[in-house]
């Protein structure tokens, strides 16, 4: 399968965006005991997981143009620390 298909052998494919603080710590964990494929190693982590991507980013503070958003990494009380997308 190459990097680029998404999808594997089924029409849909389920993407996971998650935040981490740690993405090294993170990839590891999704390779070796879980035993996802790593397709990119770093900023962002990129995980296919059977019909599944994974992506790992570590977030960020805002943006000039859009001041008052962020996306912090790892997961506090009342923090966005993810997003599911399906195709």
């Amino acid at each position: 399968m190459a990097a680029t298909d998404t999808t594997g052998s089924s029409d849909i494919s389920l993407t996971g965006l998650m935040t981490v603080n740690n993405q090294d710590r993170s990839r590891e964990f999704y390779h070796n005991v879980l035993g996802a494929e790593i397709v990119r190693d770093r900023d962002p982590v990129i995980l296919r997981f059977h019909n599944r991507v994974i992506v790992l980013n570590a977030g960020g503070g805002p943006t000039g143009d859009k001041p008052a958003a962020g996306l912090p990494g790892g997961r506090a009380a009342g923090q966005h620390a993810g997003d599911p997308g399906v195709r």
